[in-house]
């Protein structure tokens, strides 16, 4: 036990010739970072960190230690083991993850067909970053973030395991504007903390917990707490988890077909409506042709009508007078 917490607190860890290059982190008691009790569960870590926000990691893990684990701990190989990657994948909901959680914990235990993968090898003081950093990237599942990424967790400081809050980071602190993208951002960050080398993550990383606690405050020392603990100042709460991907899905669907359904009958609605209304124009037109009619043929002369009548009298008076006199 105590050999565990040794290492997840990195108490043997010289941390003089950092704090000479960065004295504001010697100020901070910055250098330490955190890590687990042992590899194989910082290795799993960093598989559930791929391509995952920080509070989606914490919950997958929990659902690891309260799913498969023994008594809320976090699971062995041989726990891993005795599940399946579908299993894993539908009840811990690690995603495409499950069959690389899966197949490390075949390598770690050694299993027949797999290479198997010396944890004791890869921490033993004389192993270089090369060496850990290419037996890492050999590793099923294992890309150039996760490998890095393990380097640093075996105390291999001159790792770069640069991601997107790299590149927030440094659009917002060195310059780097909208059209860099990250392989241009990232070759911009190993060139920046060369300067810190053969610490540059631990100034990275120093770097980036100096803007968390900025906008967070002192609290964002407080990673993830469990629900129960009624922690309100945790960056995450994750006493609550989603429903299951399916059911969501399911619930999706059915607001889809109730909504389409309610979409439906209101057009239907509305074709009565308009039925209806067609049906009344259609009165309101013939109604309106007949009244017309009606009052047509029984109007009563007006002012006007009797002044045409005159007219059209006298001009059939002069034209009968001017017959009358040519028969004269």
């Amino acid at each position: 036990v105590m050999g565990g917490v040794a290492r997840m607190l990195r108490v043997s860890l010289d941390l003089q010739e950092f704090h000479a290059m960065v004295p504001e982190a010697k100020e901070r008691g910055f250098g330490r970072t955190f890590r687990s009790p042992c590899l194989w569960e910082d290795l799993v870590k960093t598989i559930t960190n791929c391509n995952m926000k920080w509070s989606g990691t914490v919950t997958m893990n929990l659902r690891l230690c309260d799913k498969v684990g023994k008594e809320g701990s976090f699971p062995t190989p041989k726990e891993i083991l005795a599940k399946s990657p579908e299993w894993l994948k539908e009840n811990c909901r690690v995603g495409y993850r499950a069959e690389r959680i899966y197949r490390l914990a075949q390598a770690v235990e050694g299993m027949d067909g797999v290479e198997r993968l010396d944890l004791e090898w890869l921490e033993h003081p004389s192993r270089t970053q090369a060496d850990a950093f290419s037996k890492l990237l050999s590793l099923y599942g294992f890309g150039n973030f996760a490998a890095h990424n393990a380097c640093q967790l075996l105390g291999h400081f001159d790792s770069f395991p640069f991601d997107s809050e790299t590149v927030r980071h440094f659009r917002e602190k060195h310059g780097a504007n909208g059209s860099h993208k990250f392989p241009q951002v990232a070759k911009m960050a190993e060139k920046h903390y060369s300067a810190f080398a053969p610490y540059q993550f631990l100034a990275y990383w120093f770097e980036l917990w100096v803007g968390y606690e900025e906008r967070r405050g002192s609290t964002s020392t407080r990673w993830a707490v469990r629900g129960d603990q009624k922690e309100s100042t945790a960056l995450f709460d994750v006493s609550t988890p989603k429903a299951p991907r399916a059911k969501r899905r399911r619930s999706a669907q059915a607001n889809k077909s109730s909504s389409s359904s309610r979409r439906d009958d209101s057009k239907d609605d509305d074709d009565s409506d308009e039925s209806r209304n067609v049906s009344r124009d259609s009165e309101s037109t013939d109604s309106f042709l007949a009244t017309s009619g009606a009052a047509h043929n029984n109007a009563t002369p007006t002012k006007n009508t009797r002044c045409r009548g005159k007219k059209r009298r006298a001009r059939e008076f002069k034209g009968d007078e001017r017959d009358a006199n040519k028969r004269r």
